[in-house]
């Protein structure tokens, strides 16, 4: 909701303006008038290109971007003029209208009160900023019973404040300055603003100099008599802004006491929110140490599975090692019972050769020999079975003797057997060292060498 108070748009010279910017004026009044303002604006740019400091010109652009709701360009602008030209207090009240459009009521509050020292008669200052503090009244109220919702008096007094907006009152809109006296007129904070036409009066450049003197007298009557009627409008206005300050302090005093009970409940809110924070602090902690214990316990419970395990697997290792250890055993036992039992074999067939010789067993004497043996002296091995047979069958008797027996397994399949020999018969007799290199064929151990020495 804006405040609807009326923004005064008469602006007087002090100095003589030109025929060609009154006129420029004019029609940018006119502009503004049928409501042409994107026009207005580009013309009175356009002046101000030429002209930057033109005070009329610059105060129709305000006017205009404030028509336009371009409130922080025309605000820049009204700014502008009360910085170069603080003594004149239409700019200031313009500046007020717009912070108000903007709900900046404690500054538009402080232009109204600088064009009132400016100009203290000057009454629409007054009229607005009776409507000001009507305004800031109604949103104090408004506030209070947002806080305090259940107060009767509170909203009572915004009732009265409403009544008061309401009533329609006189007051004074120049429509030149200072020569031409106000205009009464009804006006009601609720309907929409209206904004006042610029309208100069006109200059004549080719009049002869008026009587200074005569025209100062006119101008004391017609102020006297506006002095009369602005202090009659003044009157009535600090009466209703005297009622409309006791509202707002009684306003400003619900809302005092409705903050100190809400900061009251604030207090007691705050109180049990850091007692529920405390709280949520120990169970958090206590939650984490719970957590620090669990995550303890965890590690403990994973050293130990650690330690089982490296207790298992060094059991495993130990019992891996035990049977590696005893399948060693084994296996240099079974190697042992194999390298004694080739050993038997060996001895055994060994003595069936010796026996066989002894016996003048040819046909097993000469079976106790490989197939591969190569036989001495180039024989073949047909011709060397031939010359052995004959040998073995001459002699009456044979007797063959081993002495000093030794058996090497050298192999799975090869055994080396050294021994003395002993050979007697009814004709010849000797004794030699002999070795025989043995192989293991299909069971049987066959000699494959022979050799004397």
């Amino acid at each position: 909701m804006h405040c609807k108070i009326k923004l005064f748009s008469v602006f007087i010279l002090s100095s003589v303006l030109v025929a060609s910017v009154a006129a420029s004026n004019e029609e940018i009044q006119r502009m503004i008038q049928q409501g042409s303002f994107e026009k207005a604006l580009v013309l009175a740019e356009e002046q101000l290109s030429v002209n930057p400091d033109e005070i009329q010109t610059l105060f129709l652009k305000g006017l205009i971007l404030a028509r336009m709701d371009r409130l922080k360009e025309s605000e820049a602008v009204f700014i502008g003029l009360t910085e170069k030209h603080p003594e004149l207090p239409e700019p200031y009240n313009n500046l007020a209208v717009v912070y108000a459009a903007s709900g900046d009521y404690d500054k538009a509050e402080e232009a109204l009160r600088q064009a009132i020292n400016t100009h203290p008669s000057y009454a629409t200052a007054h009229e607005n900023l009776g409507d000001i503090y009507a305004k800031m009244a109604s949103q104090a109220y408004n506030n209070a019973l947002k806080l305090d919702s259940d107060n009767q008096e509170t909203r009572e007094n915004l009732s009265m404040i409403s009544d008061l907006i309401s009533v329609p009152e006189a007051v004074a809109v120049a429509q030149s300055v200072p020569k031409t006296a106000p205009t009464s007129v009804k006006k009601e904070i609720k309907s929409e603003p209206t904004l006042a036409k610029f309208e100069p009066e006109p200059t004549n450049l080719l009049e002869p100099p008026f009587d200074r003197d005569a025209a100062r007298k006119d101008a004391e009557s017609q102020m006297q008599e506006e002095k009369k009627q602005l202090e009659e409008i003044y009157s009535k206005n600090t009466e209703e802004m005297k009622k409309l300050q006791e509202m707002k302090a009684r306003a400003e005093a619900q809302i005092k006491k409705a903050r100190e009970q809400l900061e009251k409940q604030a207090s007691e809110s705050r109180r049990e929110l850091d007692e529920a924070r405390n709280l949520k602090d120990s169970v958090k902690e206590e939650r984490k140490k719970l957590e620090m214990e669990a995550e303890q316990q965890r590690a403990k419970q994973a050293e130990l599975e650690k330690n089982v395990k490296a207790k298992e697997k060094a059991l495993l290792n130990e019992e891996k090692r035990k049977l590696a250890d005893k399948i060693a055993q084994n296996n240099e036992e079974l190697e042992q019972a194999q390298k004694e039992k080739a050993v038997a074999e060996v001895i055994t067939a060994v003595n069936i050769w010796a026996n066989a010789w002894s016996a003048k067993d040819v046909d097993n004497y000469i079976k106790s020999y490989s197939a591969k043996f190569v036989p001495p002296n180039k024989l073949t091995l047909s011709k060397w079975q031939e010359q052995r047979r004959l040998r073995l069958t001459k002699p009456s008797f044979i007797r063959v003797i081993l002495n000093n027996v030794k058996v090497e397994i050298l192999s799975q399949d090869l055994a080396l057997v050294r021994f003395v020999q002993i050979y007697q018969s009814d004709n010849y007799k000797d004794q030699v060292n002999k070795q025989l290199l043995l192989n293991n064929v299909d069971g049987d151990w066959l000699i494959s060498k022979e050799e004397s020495s």
